[in-house]
Protein backbone atom coordinates (compact mmCIF):
# COMPACT_ATOMS: atom_id res chain seq x y z
CA UNK A 1 0.00 0.00 0.00
CA UNK A 2 1.50 3.44 -0.91
CA UNK A 3 1.52 6.18 1.25
CA UNK A 4 -1.84 7.77 -0.53
CA UNK A 5 -3.44 5.16 -0.16
CA UNK A 6 -2.50 4.54 3.67
CA UNK A 7 -3.75 8.49 4.49
CA UNK A 8 -7.18 8.52 3.70
CA UNK A 9 -7.59 4.89 6.12
CA UNK A 10 -5.52 6.42 8.36
CA UNK A 11 -7.43 9.54 8.59
CA UNK A 12 -10.47 8.27 8.91
CA UNK A 13 -9.15 6.21 11.60
CA UNK A 14 -8.10 9.42 13.68
CA UNK A 15 -11.85 10.79 12.92
CA UNK A 16 -13.28 7.75 14.53
CA UNK A 17 -11.25 8.03 17.47
CA UNK A 18 -11.74 11.69 17.95
CA UNK A 19 -15.72 10.99 17.69
CA UNK A 20 -15.67 8.08 20.31
CA UNK A 21 -14.01 10.29 22.91
CA UNK A 22 -16.25 12.90 22.36
CA UNK A 23 -19.22 10.16 22.43
CA UNK A 24 -17.65 9.31 25.78
CA UNK A 25 -17.47 12.50 26.87
CA UNK A 26 -21.08 13.03 25.88
CA UNK A 27 -22.34 9.84 27.73
CA UNK A 28 -20.86 11.31 30.90
CA UNK A 29 -22.44 13.94 30.76
CA UNK A 30 -26.26 12.82 29.98
CA UNK A 31 -25.87 9.87 32.74
CA UNK A 32 -25.10 13.14 35.29
CA UNK A 33 -28.28 14.80 33.91
CA UNK A 34 -30.48 11.65 34.22
CA UNK A 35 -29.33 11.00 37.39
CA UNK A 36 -29.35 14.83 38.84
CA UNK A 37 -32.97 14.87 37.23
CA UNK A 38 -33.94 11.28 38.21
CA UNK A 39 -34.55 9.93 35.44
CA UNK A 40 -33.77 6.60 36.02
CA UNK A 41 -36.07 6.26 38.91
CA UNK A 42 -39.01 7.94 36.75
CA UNK A 43 -38.63 5.30 34.19
CA UNK A 44 -39.04 2.86 36.77
CA UNK A 45 -35.55 1.97 37.75
CA UNK A 46 -33.87 1.50 41.19
CA UNK A 47 -30.63 2.64 40.01
CA UNK A 48 -28.36 4.27 37.65
CA UNK A 49 -27.06 1.28 36.68
CA UNK A 50 -29.89 -0.77 35.90
CA UNK A 51 -31.03 2.17 33.83
CA UNK A 52 -27.18 2.41 32.23
CA UNK A 53 -27.62 -1.73 31.18
CA UNK A 54 -31.32 -1.64 30.59
CA UNK A 55 -32.49 1.31 28.64
CA UNK A 56 -29.17 2.42 27.04
CA UNK A 57 -28.18 -1.26 26.61
CA UNK A 58 -24.44 -0.78 28.07
CA UNK A 59 -22.70 -3.28 28.70
CA UNK A 60 -22.17 -3.68 32.78
CA UNK A 61 -18.58 -2.85 32.74
CA UNK A 62 -19.40 0.42 30.45
CA UNK A 63 -21.76 1.54 32.81
CA UNK A 64 -19.86 1.27 36.35
CA UNK A 65 -16.86 2.28 35.06
CA UNK A 66 -18.71 5.81 33.38
CA UNK A 67 -20.99 6.05 36.42
CA UNK A 68 -17.88 6.34 38.22
CA UNK A 69 -16.42 8.41 36.47
CA UNK A 70 -19.22 10.93 35.94
CA UNK A 71 -19.22 10.46 40.06
CA UNK A 72 -15.53 11.03 40.79
CA UNK A 73 -15.73 13.93 37.83
CA UNK A 74 -18.47 16.11 39.85
CA UNK A 75 -16.05 16.27 42.85
CA UNK A 76 -13.06 17.28 40.98
CA UNK A 77 -13.84 19.47 37.73
CA UNK A 78 -10.27 18.72 36.60
CA UNK A 79 -10.98 15.61 35.47
CA UNK A 80 -13.99 16.49 33.90
CA UNK A 81 -12.10 18.88 32.03
CA UNK A 82 -10.03 17.12 30.52
CA UNK A 83 -12.28 14.05 29.70
CA UNK A 84 -14.31 16.99 27.81
CA UNK A 85 -11.17 17.87 26.24
CA UNK A 86 -10.22 14.39 24.92
CA UNK A 87 -6.64 14.52 27.19
CA UNK A 88 -8.07 11.87 29.08
CA UNK A 89 -10.29 8.79 27.72
CA UNK A 90 -12.81 7.09 30.64
CA UNK A 91 -10.96 3.85 30.56
CA UNK A 92 -8.24 5.76 32.02
CA UNK A 93 -10.05 7.66 34.27
CA UNK A 94 -11.82 5.05 35.70
CA UNK A 95 -8.02 3.54 36.56
CA UNK A 96 -7.06 6.69 38.63
CA UNK A 97 -10.76 7.37 40.08
CA UNK A 98 -9.89 5.48 43.21
CA UNK A 99 -7.44 7.26 44.34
Amino acid sequence: MSDLEISPIHERAVRAADGFRRAEAELLEALRAVEDAHVFEKMGHSSLFLYATQELRLTEAVAYAAIQVMRKAREVPELREKIISGELSVSTARKIVPV
